[in-house]
């Protein structure tokens, strides 16, 4: 894991541009505390925000608004993915909330499907998408500089 939990205290984690790894913005957050948190947050660029409960229940929102979001949480051994893409800012602000409180509410916010093949100190599938994305990217813009 990627950082140090202490038992019975709950972390707020970010990496974005502000952020060049995780790095701890808040222990045993509330729901304001996360809200004013994310808010803060530009969310221009990827960013990604998690909260651990402890290594193997956490939930973890990334992406931004020009390439859209994604939620990612683990319970257990498994861990699950939103199905459709999360309709911006606040489903994610709302489904961080509710899950640090233990609401129930948080799992019907979005549609969940397994996320099969998640090793285990892994991020989001987001980060290989973007990793990608960049490829692309460089590679259009090599292509079009040559022609």
């Amino acid at each position: 894991m990627h950082s140090t939990l202490c038992k019975n205290i709950m972390i707020l984690e970010v990496i974005s541009p502000e952020y060049d790894k995780y790095t701890t913005i808040d222990k045993d957050p509330n729901p304001e505390s996360i809200r004013n948190h994310m808010e803060s947050l530009s969310w221009d660029d990827i960013t990604f925000v998690r909260i651990n409960k402890d290594e193997n229940n956490w939930i973890e929102c990334s992406g931004s608004h020009p390439d859209g979001f994604s939620i990612i949480y683990k319970e257990g051994s498994e861990s699950f993915i939103t199905k459709d893409e999360p309709e911006g800012l606040e489903q994610l602000i709302l489904t961080m909330q509710d899950f640090s409180i233990d609401g129930k509410d948080w799992k019907n916010i979005c549609r969940w499907t397994p996320h099969a093949g998640r090793k285990e100190g892994q991020k989001s599938g987001c980060a290989a998408a973007i990793a990608i994305f960049f490829v692309l990217c460089s590679s259009a813009f090599l292509i079009d500089k040559i022609t």
